[in-house]
């Protein structure tokens, strides 16, 4: 709150406590409210709950994600805006806002399950993803590598000329691959998952996080991803 409002509203209590008169609109306000002004002439009421409260975060910079599939609450898709926003390669974050699908399931069976998971062009999540305790660093991580795997499902698993590609290029880049699995973003790796590298989808979302998040990558390896995933985030 302004410094000007907060004066004007000392101002008003003190006067109310040596018998002065408060203005004319001081009678409008609710018994819930407090009067505030601009200046003399320009007063009006405000909640005193909503005064009291701080202001609220900046929306993250993120683009506004196109599918949402699931019942979903403010907060929970500003957890996943957020997530988002941690992403460093725009043309990955803008995919996967764009082509990606959100979807929320609240099967009880599945809650407290490690969330996001993937599908195929979606990702799959729970409570999980939204429980106290867990990072914006974690967020990030799991829906940079979750979303890798679901570009594997939906565009690569299906194309032989593709898996025929990584399968030469994951073996060529073995140990960079390995270490990626342990890569730390903001000071956290996905070592609670439990992917193998090895796997091949798991093999594509390591190196995937790492283009997300800008992690260290061999150059030779970053470009030769980047030139074959590119196509796939253009849609062709």
């Amino acid at each position: 709150m302004p410094l000007f409002r907060l004066i004007a509203t000392a101002a008003i209590a003190v006067g109310l406590m040596w018998g002065a008169k408060a203005p004319a609109v001081f009678a409008q306000c609710g018994p819930n409210e407090v009067l505030v002004g601009e200046d003399k002439d320009n007063y009006y009421c405000a909640d005193k709950d909503e005064i009291a409260k701080p202001d609220k975060p900046a929306e993250p910079q993120a683009p506004e994600v196109a599918n949402w599939s699931g019942t979903w609450e403010s907060d929970e898709k500003a957890f996943v805006r957020s997530a988002l926003g941690g992403l460093r390669d725009s043309t990955i974050r803008d995919w996967i806002a764009a082509q990606v699908r959100f979807e929320l399931r609240d099967d009880p069976g599945q809650q407290g399950m490690v969330s996001p998971w993937a599908g195929n062009g979606t990702l799959v999540f729970n409570n999980y993803f939204f429980s106290k305790g867990i990072t914006n660093a974690r967020r990030e991580n799991l829906i940079a590598f979750e979303a890798g795997k679901a570009l594997w499902l939906n565009k690569v698993a299906g194309n032989r000329a593709l898996q025929d590609w990584f399968s030469q290029y994951s073996g060529d880049h073995a140990s960079i691959i390995r270490r990626l699995a342990h890569a730390k973003h903001q000071g956290e790796d996905l070592s609670f998952i439990y992917d193998d590298p090895q796997e091949t989808a798991s093999a594509f979302g390591y190196v995937f996080r790492a283009q997300a998040l800008g992690l260290q990558l061999d150059k030779i390896a970053q470009r030769e991803f980047e030139a074959r995933i590119a196509p796939l985030l253009r849609g062709k």
